[in-house]
This record gives structure tokens, C-alpha cells and sequence, in this order.
């Protein structure tokens, strides 16, 4: 099996990090032999990240977010914001855990710029065990107001999701709405300060709005083609053709519910196959303009486990598996290689100083 480099542009980490204990530095079967002592497997479902396993599949590079939860969408025990002020401050806590993780931890590094990109790649390849890290804010409403993004940036921020629910700043998949006033002084901020926009979760009419005032690089994290799974979560042909001609990448999720419209929890891991995310590829491809705007954002552990993934899918250790079935697709080796991870290295090379 060849070893591509893998880029996995959408994980919760520290999110689950200060909420659920989930240190990923250590194995997910770590984590999950902890979690089924202490009674609690179930919260968040088998875990599926560990630094072990990244490293096992070739992970070069994660886009990892700064993700806060609305008290008015928070399950039982879930501490949740309830104004902008708190969502600041749980995303404050979120960084802090990364600041931590990546000084006591070598195998992990900061990409905030080219320098370091190339840095972390020219390290990889002389046989180095490191993983990039780049920060997402997943979810605007931690920034109280739109002159904060430039303060973000300064703290290594290089893309920014306004959307997870309908917010201060935009309507969701969710709950559709326009972008608000502050939304649209938000876009602006974005593009001045130089930092990757992802439209997931954003509704259509706040996606359409974006695309009309918004300038910079686009992508979508985490969102598979709506043609497949006609759901307004995942997105539309137009909006993948806009990413496509914007030479942007549209990160491909290896989730049952997002890959198969018929399926239900209780069907189990088993009732979906990984061939599903080779046609999720091919799809988005089609509608985009390309394989070089398709890539990874696996969103694993964002509320799910392996239960809710692929059969052939138990951590992330086992994503090399897509790369066969892709090539039984008929897709030559360069372009899987973009699939993978490279395309996603591309995107960032016009997203970072």
C-alpha cells in the first residue's frame, strides 16, 4: 500500500481534549480503555484519534479547531456559552490546551507560515515523527466582535468557519439565515487579515452572500457533495463549483450519515462501505471541476465515534485504506496523492504568509 501523506483539515481536538479528558497524544485505544473504565464510552463514541494512530496513517498535517458549543445546543454535561464574552473564553482554554500539548509534545508542530510548512515537510521527509498543526476556528461566535480576527491571527488563527449554528454573524445549514450586518464586517475582517474562509455548516443564502463579498482563498473543512446526501448540511453543486473555481478544496467526510442518505445509527458500522467515500470523491471532483480541489477533512470524534464510520474505518490509522479503492477507480497515483493531502498543502501555500 503506498504511503501518501495525509492532511486531515477538520478535528475537534481540544474540544474533546478539556471536555472529555481526551488527551490525543496518547493511543485512541488508550483513550477508549479509560473512557469504558470510567462508564463514559458512550459520550462521545469510540475514539478514533490518538498521535499514535495519525502517525501510523501518514497524517502529515491536521487543521485542528477552536470549536465552541451554544448552551442552547449542549447535551447533558456539555457546559456550553451562552454570550459571545464565554465563547471567547472557552476558546482561549481550547488554544491553551494546544499551546500545551505542542511545547511538552515534539512529534507536534505549529504551521502558521510557508517557513514552517516547508520546515515541517523537509522533517517528515528525512524520516521525522512530527504532525503539523494548523488552528480553525470553527464557529465566529468567539469573537466578540470583528476587530478580534486580526488579535486571532496574531495567535496563529490562518482560517476562520463562521458558521456551526445560526450565530452573531450568519444563518446555518441548520437554521438558514443571511449573513448579519456584523457577519458581513466579519467576511471583510477575514479577507483584510489574510486568513482562509471555510463555508461548512454556513447556510445558502449566507454562502451565496460570501462568495459575492469575500475574495480570498475559500474552502469547505468538512462537508461531503449534497448531490450524494441531499441534506442542507452538506453542499451544493454551485458552491462546490465556486471552491473549484476559486482553486479552493472541498474536504471529503468518511461518516456514514454523511455518505448515505438511508442510513440510521442502528444500522451499525458495518451497513456502509469505504467505497462510499471514493464516489463522495468522484462526485465532488465532477461538480468542482477537478480532483484538485477534493480532499480530507474527516471530522472524527466531532460528536461520533467508529461506530458511526465505514466498516472498514476503526481509527484513523486505517484512512491509507481509501488509496487502493481509488486507484481501482481509475485514478492515477499523482492524483490520489492530492486527494490525500496534497491538495489541501497547495491551498494552504495561498492561505499562509
Amino acid at each position: 500500500m503506498d504511503r501518501y501523506p495525509i492532511v486531515d483539515a477538520h478535528e475537534d481536538l481540544a474540544f474533546n481534549g478539556l471536555l472529555y479528558a481526551r488527551d490525543y497524544r496518547r493511543s485512541a485505544y488508550a483513550i477508549r480503555e479509560d473512557e469504558h473504565r470510567a462508564g463514559a464510552a458512550d459520550r462521545r463514541g469510540r475514539c478514533m484519534l490518538g498521535v499514535p494512530e495519525l502517525l501510523q496513517a501518514n497524517v502529515a498535517m491536521v487543521f485542528a479547531t477552536l470549536y465552541t458549543l451554544p448552551q442552547s445546543r449542549a447535551e447533558k454535561g456539555e457546559p456550553g456559552y451562552r454570550t459571545q464574552a464565554e465563547a471567547r473564553e472557552a476558546a482561549l482554554r481550547q488554544f491553551g490546551l494546544y499551546e500545551q500539548w505542542l511545547a511538552e509534545d515534539p512529534r507536534l508542530g505549529w504551521v502558521r507560515c510557508r517557513d514552517e510548512l516547508t520546515a515541517l515537510r523537509e522533517d517528515q521527509a528525512e524520516g521525522a515523527e512530527r504532525i503539523g498543526v494548523v488552528l480553525l476556528i470553527e464557529n465566529a461566535d468567539c469573537l466578540v466582535s470583528p476587530d478580534e480576527v486580526e488579535e486571532w491571527y496574531a495567535r496563529g488563527v490562518r482560517i476562520i468557519g463562521p458558521a456551526w449554528h445560526r450565530n452573531a454573524y450568519t444563518g446555518s445549514s441548520g437554521e438558514p439565515a443571511p449573513l448579519t450586518a456584523a457577519g458581513e464586517q466579519l467576511i471583510t475582517a477575514i479577507e483584510q487579515a489574510g486568513i482562509g474562509l471555510d463555508i461548512s455548516h454556513m447556510s445558502d443564502e449566507a454562502m451565496r452572500r460570501t462568495f459575492e463579498r469575500y475574495a480570498g482563498p475559500i474552502c469547505s473543512s468538512h462537508a461531503n457533495p449534497r448531490a450524494m446526501v441531499d441534506q442542507p448540511r452538506q453542499l451544493p453543486g454551485w458552491a462546490l463549483a465556486e471552491i473549484g473555481q476559486r482553486d479552493g478544496v472541498a474536504g471529503i467526510m468518511p461518516v456514514n450519515w454523511a455518505l448515505d442518505s438511508s442510513w440510521k445509527q442502528g444500522d451499525g458500522k458495518d451497513a456502509v462501505s469505504l467505497r462510499r467515500v471514493v464516489e463522495a470523491v468522484q462526485t465532488t471532483a465532477k461538480l468542482a471541476g477537478g480532483y484538485r480541489y477534493v480532499g480530507l477533512g474527516t471530522d472524527f470524534d466531532g460528536g461520533f465515534g467508529a461506530e458511526s464510520c465505514p466498516r472498514e474505518l476503526e481509527t484513523i490509522a486505517d484512512l491509507p485504506r481509501l488509496a487502493p479503492l481509488l486507484v481501482e477507480a481509475g485514478i492515477e497515483p499523482e492524483t490520489i496523492a492530492g486527494v490525500m493531502g496534497g491538495n489541501w498543502m497547495r491551498w494552504l501555500h495561498t492561505v499562509l504568509p
